[in-house]
């Protein structure tokens, strides 16, 4: 079963992403970071934290930003879940493992608020009514996910990481939404992890996630939209393959 491994960062205005000194932060080879110098010639990266993503008037400012950045060339818009969403969904997570029934009130509030959110922002009402099918077939899963942790009381690492992944998928739909013209693309086809005998730190395989992201931006569109911080970790076999985030997360134009 995949692993949808999330990863932390800082940020700061000038959109430049730096990795933290956790101890899980991934490894970063030579050769992704002269890939990483040569798509900056091709293509802006912008990350977006969570507060740009928080309320209204801030994620109008996001796409206002990044409709004047597409003028000037290509981007790739990277999101954080909607403010504070990512602690409620590990909140969540924690009441579920005691048998709190409470996580159904928590679960409904985090829908609540997305559905606002999306039926203050999204004028157009098919777009409207396709982003809702779309943002509750993902909280269907979510919550299936909670009842399951809520019924045998248990919370594995994967299954905390696998819920902690719903808050950039969810922003990342809605911002793609937003933003007329945006294409969403799926971080977990193209960022695979793993760790070296299944421990330890997830680490770069440059080769292979130079080639995933060739692929997948080979037509790059004037705007994609991806969500940030997610993966799939792929099983390790003979030749182990280890992919982080960190490759299209660390493109940034400063």
């Amino acid at each position: 079963m995949p692993l949808f491994q999330r990863f932390l960062w800082q940020f700061d205005i000038k959109l430049v992403l730096l990795p933290t000194s956790s101890a899980s932060a991934p490894v970063v080879s030579g050769e992704a970071l002269h890939y990483q110098r040569k798509i900056q010639e091709h293509m802006k990266v912008l990350k977006f934290g969570g507060t740009s993503v928080g309320s209204v008037k801030s994620i109008l400012s996001l796409k206002r930003i990044v409709e004047n950045e597409a003028k000037k060339q290509s981007v790739v818009v990277v999101v954080s879940a909607l403010g504070g969403i990512t602690d409620k969904l590990l909140q969540t997570s924690q009441l579920a493992l005691k048998g709190d029934e409470s996580w159904r009130v928590e679960f409904d509030a985090m829908v609540d608020r997305h559905h606002k959110m999306i039926d203050t922002i999204i004028t157009d009402t098919a777009d409207r009514e396709n982003l809702f099918k779309s943002v509750d077939a993902l909280f269907e899963q979510l919550k299936s996910i909670y009842f399951g942790v809520y019924l045998i009381h248990d919370l594995s690492e994967k299954t905390q990481d696998a819920i902690v992944s719903y808050g950039e998928r969810l922003s990342s739909k809605i911002v793609a939404t937003l933003i007329r013209g945006a294409k969403w693309f799926d971080s977990r086809n193209f960022i695979k992890t793993a760790r070296l005998n299944g421990k330890g730190k997830h680490t770069l395989d440059s080769e292979l996630t130079n080639k995933l992201v060739k692929d997948t931006f080979a037509d790059l569109p004037r705007i994609s939209l991806v969500p940030g911080f997610i993966s799939r970790e792929i099983v390790p076999q003979t030749s182990v393959v280890v992919v982080v985030t960190i490759l299209l997360l660390s493109l940034l134009q400063h």
